[in-house]
């Protein structure tokens, strides 16, 4: 065994030791939850007691490790590669998502072939985009009847002899005067957002079968009222380009999913046909009992966590019912907002980035971790023991969603000192 500078054990000092089993200790209680919950591709407790509960009313899509675009029956948890998916619900309100061909999509300068590619589900129901013979755009758009002013666009797209796409998405009044009008340039081969207009979000995420998920969102901030939402699909020539002269029977872009939310940002993926299709919000919660210490004793919580988009207030990462602990993600002003047991701290996040954070108690001092790195302290007053649940991506009774991942989810019955949260 080598420790401190590759040393072998006969070279080791009595301090080298110390080290060594300070380290050895740190790693045991690290080691030793109280509730452990992976949440890496099944609700398993590693350690714990009482029941996990996950309910949705609706069905739903994820994308799996490998990219795979995958329908999730009613109750049945989803998992991505970052962890365990906890959104809300949304609804798509773009009909006929999977079929370009339907007269509801407009074309301009643009045919469109059916059915001639496999999807990101593995499915032969992705559509072909054929731009005629003028030296203009060629794109399928659609209009959506809508009052929001903030709608988000997503689709997607595989090069077919165009490496590029464009998303537009243009809002109007009930007289279809102009009321915001931005594009947004996607590279579908090398997975980059070019020329972006001023689009409020914008992303693109790599899916299987050389897919990549385009999506951007328009938010209007002026006082008259949105009344239809035009949502277009083109092929592109270039970054900031999308003339030029198709020959009538080559497919430059293919294109399947597409969805229209009046939302922040895109959820995951709400296959349509005749109507709009709303998915339920997914609800997630422990048995409080055995997993959760009295609050007149010590415990740390920790978990990683990230979010999909921008602009949904009062979002939770987890609430402990019935008593004043947990942490909230304010993305209306980026920031992630914590209460527990009298520390109120507030840290600037971004979305889809992985977040560790971190809550300990040892009866005297709360302290809250961002990544391992001690952000804040209190005093905290006596307060009396919780009940209830232990709801994690939801807040009290299934509400707040946190449309995001949670994964390594943990609960000790000690608090981790500050060196130990660094490392655990």
């Amino acid at each position: 065994m080598l420790i401190n500078n590759f040393k072998s054990l006969g070279e080791l000092s009595k301090q080298d030791y110390l080290v060594y089993d300070d380290l050895a200790e740190s790693i045991g209680r690290i080691n030793n939850p109280l509730l452990h919950l992976p949440l890496k591709n099944n609700l398993d407790m590693i350690c714990g007691d009482g029941t996990v509960t996950f309910t949705r009313s609706t069905t739903a899509t994820y994308v799996d490790r490998y990219g795979t675009v995958k329908s999730s029956a009613i109750n049945a948890a989803r998992f991505e590669k970052e962890g365990l998916l906890i959104e809300g619900g949304s609804t798509n309100k773009c009909l006929y998502s999977e079929d370009l061909t339907d007269s509801n999509w407009y074309k301009a300068r643009t045919t469109i072939s059916s059915n001639v590619i496999t999807a990101p589900n593995g499915t032969t129901t992705a559509d072909g985009l054929i731009a005629n013979t003028e030296n203009n755009s060629h794109a399928t758009y659609r209009a959506t009847s809508t009052s929001s002013s903030t709608i988000s666009f997503s689709i997607f797209a595989k090069k077919g002899n165009k490496n590029w796409i464009a998303l537009r998405i243009r809002l109007v009044d009930s007289s279809y005067n102009m009321l915001k009008d931005k594009l947004c340039y996607f590279d579908i081969v090398n997975g980059i957002i070019g020329n972006s207009d001023d689009v409020d979000i914008k992303n693109i995420v790599k899916c299987s079968n050389d897919y990549f998920r385009c999506e951007m969102t328009l938010v209007y901030t002026g006082s008259t009222t949105v009344a239809h939402a035009y949502t277009y699909a083109y092929s592109a020539e270039g970054n900031g380009n999308n003339m030029f002269i198709g020959d009538g029977s080559t497919v430059n872009t293919y294109f399947w999913g597409a969805q229209v939310e009046e939302m922040p940002f895109a959820t995951s993926y709400i296959p349509t046909t005749t109507a709009a299709v709303t998915r339920a919000k997914d609800v997630f919660y422990v048995t409080y009992a055995e997993n959760m210490p009295d609050y007149a004793n010590e415990f740390s919580v920790l978990t990683d966590f990230d979010k999909l988009g921008e602009g949904i207030d009062y979002d939770k990462v987890f609430r402990l019912q019935n008593a004043p602990v947990y942490v909230q993600v304010n993305i209306g002003t980026d920031t992630l907002y914590v209460l527990n047991t009298g520390v109120v701290y507030q840290n600037s996040i971004n979305f889809n980035q992985l977040y560790r954070i971190g809550l300990t108690y040892n009866k005297s001092i709360s302290a809250f971790y961002i990544d391992g790195n001690l952000k804040g302290t209190s005093t905290p007053s006596p307060i009396a023991s919780g009940t209830g649940e232990i709801y994690i991506g939801n807040g009290d009774s299934g509400i707040q969603q946190l449309f995001g991942h949670i994964s390594n989810f943990r609960i000790y019955d000690i608090a981790l000192t500050e060196k130990e949260m660094r490392i655990a």
